[in-house]
């Protein structure tokens, strides 16, 4: 697990709470690209998901750009399932995408249930 990943898991938050969603929100370049991404694990009613967006930024206006090419889009979903490499039950995958974030919500594992409790 990468301390990235760690960091998520030990701290939990609704997904409604957007100055915590702030926290773990990082950007990343790649192939020219710059990225905003966010990784958190969210609790909602009492379970626990992984959640990835990936966002592709308008380096002028430093916003989410909407409108994107086939290429930013091949690149952006290989950064959203990057960071999400090695947890989660990705075969329960669900993916989001709307016209600026490309999204990936994944059940935790057994055990990574039990290292929130802990």
């Amino acid at each position: 697990m990468s301390p990235r990943q760690q960091l998520a898991l030990s701290n939990p938050v609704g997904p409604t709470d957007l100055v915590a969603i702030e926290r773990f929100e990082k950007p990343f370049t790649v192939d020219g690209h710059t990225f905003l991404t966010t990784l958190m694990v969210n609790k909602v009613a009492g379970a626990f998901f992984w959640c990835a967006s990936v966002s592709v930024l308008d380096l002028v206006f430093n916003t989410p750009r909407a409108d994107l090419n086939e290429a930013e889009l091949k690149t952006a979903h290989a950064v959203l399932h990057m960071l999400l490499i090695g947890v989660g039950q990705s075969s329960a995958d669900k993916f989001i995408y709307d016209d600026r974030t490309l999204q990936i919500r994944r059940p935790l594992t057994i055990e990574e249930e039990r290292l929130t409790e802990s």
